[in-house]
């Protein structure tokens, strides 16, 4: 069940894993852990309780 809502910049692209390695600093695809969703928009949805890591992309950030 989704409960938790996670406000993110509009347009942005957005993946959520489980399972991240630490460190996660500058993980791409399967480094950062399970994929558990990815997307666009302003919202995130994650489970609760749940620690998941939030890849965020939006244009004019640094993505390295």
């Amino acid at each position: 069940m989704l409960v938790a809502d996670v406000d993110i910049s509009s347009g942005a692209a957005n993946e959520v894993y489980s399972a991240y390695s630490n460190p996660y600093i500058g993980c791409k695809s399967s480094e950062c852990g399970a994929l558990v969703t990815l997307g666009q928009g302003v919202f995130v949805n994650v489970l609760a309780r749940a620690h998941c890591l939030l890849l965020l992309k939006a244009d004019g950030y640094y993505t390295g």
